[in-house]
Parts: structure tokens; C-alpha cells; sequence
């Protein structure tokens, strides 16, 4: 079994696919390319997909709809958007699907490389987030255990003290 991140391509331009399979191959990803709707969804349900990337022409706005279903069976894939010609409406569309990233066409490879990148590096960085968050509430936990007792000693030795000076004078 395969421990690299896998790369789906779904572009209905057969030359994208073709360059983005090349392109991505050089940094040791696996490299799924599909044309169809349908078979994007298929890889979808069949394989841990790491990242989404999926082309598509801002007239095709009703494709996004992949994106929500695709999110049923991987949870932690990422879709970067390749989208020509993009209105508001459309990429607000992408937001609201849930992208995580929109790349405009024609785009540089290295930007959408770095792209990518960002994407595989995202699910990690949650998970070391999470893990961060529940270390400082087990060490805050800790410390309020190991200090309220002090505290409450502090408290009496100076309500003593307090009463103690105002009763010598």
C-alpha cells in the first residue's frame, strides 16, 4: 500500500490532464487523471484522495456539486478549483462548496504547485493544532491543580496577616 499523497485531476481538457500528470509525477505523488464526472466520483469512493483537482468553466457552476459530494467520502481531501473565465458568482459558489483554494486559468504550474502543497500540508497542521490545544488544557490543568491549594494558603496567610497588623495598632 502506498504511503504518498494522491493527486485526482478532473478536467475535461484531455492537454490539462496530461501536463498535470507529468507536472506532479516529478514530485512523487500518485497521479489519478479523469475527464468524466463520474469517474472523479468513482476515484473518490474507491481510493484516499489527498487532494481534488478539478476544472471547471465558470458556466459549469452546477459541477460544484461534486465538491460537496465528494466531501462524503473523504472527509480530509482538499479541492483546489481550476476555473476560466471566473465571475463572482462563481467563485463565491466555490467558496460556499467548501474549495480550498481557486487557481485561475492559465495559471503558472508552480503556483498551483504551491497550491497543492498547502493542501496535502493542511490536515497535518490541524491535527498538530488539535494535539497543541489538548497539551496547554492538560498543563493548564496541571498547574491550576498545583497552585489553587497555594493560593488559597496565600490567601489565608494574608487575611491573618492584614488582621493581625490592624489589631497590633
Amino acid at each position: 500500500m502506498s504511503t504518498r499523497d494522491t493527486i485526482l485531476v478532473y478536467d475535461s481538457d484531455t492537454d490539462i490532464l496530461d501536463l498535470l500528470e507529468e507536472y506532479f509525477r516529478r514530485f512523487e505523488y500518485d497521479i489519478i487523471t479523469v475527464d468524466t464526472k463520474q469517474g472523479a466520483l468513482e476515484q473518490i469512493r474507491d481510493r484516499n484522495i489527498s487532494v481534488l483537482l478539478f476544472g471547471v468553466r465558470a458556466t459549469e457552476t452546477n459541477e460544484l456539486a461534486l465538491i460537496r459530494e465528494a466531501g462524503l467520502y473523504c472527509g480530509d481531501m482538499k479541492t483546489i478549483v481550476l476555473c476560466a473565465f471566473p465571475t463572482i458568482d462563481s467563485l463565491l459558489g466555490a467558496l460556499r462548496a467548501g474549495v480550498f483554494d481557486v487557481i485561475i486559468k492559465p495559471f503558472r504550474l508552480e503556483q498551483l504547485e504551491s497550491a497543492v502543497k498547502r493542501a496535502i500540508a493542511a490536515p497535518r497542521y490541524k491535527r498538530e493544532l488539535s494535539d497543541l490545544q489538548e497539551t496547554i488544557t492538560v498543563l493548564r490543568n496541571k498547574l491550576d491543580n498545583k497552585t489553587a491549594p497555594r493560593i488559597d494558603d496565600l490567601q489565608d496567610s494574608d487575611t491573618e496577616c492584614i488582621q493581625s497588623s490592624c489589631f497590633d495598632n
